[in-house]
């Protein structure tokens, strides 16, 4: 693993400083203590594609995008 570029260190640093939005915050506290999916099924019954934007679907895009930063 060789030297971060400095494009690497402003993502890092931007990644950072979104965790500490507090809407992700929210989403990450509602995930962790509300997220049990062990499968696509449970998946689709927590967050059905046809729900919207409710809380539910909303911090689970949240916390997906996120991830998909990082």
């Amino acid at each position: 693993m060789g030297e971060a570029t400095n494009e690497q260190v402003n993502l890092m640093l931007r990644l950072y400083e979104d965790r500490r939005e507090p809407r992700l915050r929210e989403a990450r506290e509602w995930f962790a203590a509300n997220f049990h999916a062990k499968n696509e099924e449970d998946l689709m019954r927590i967050c059905p594609p046809e729900a919207g934007k409710t809380h539910t679907c909303a911090w689970c895009s949240v916390i997906g995008k996120w991830w998909r930063a990082s």
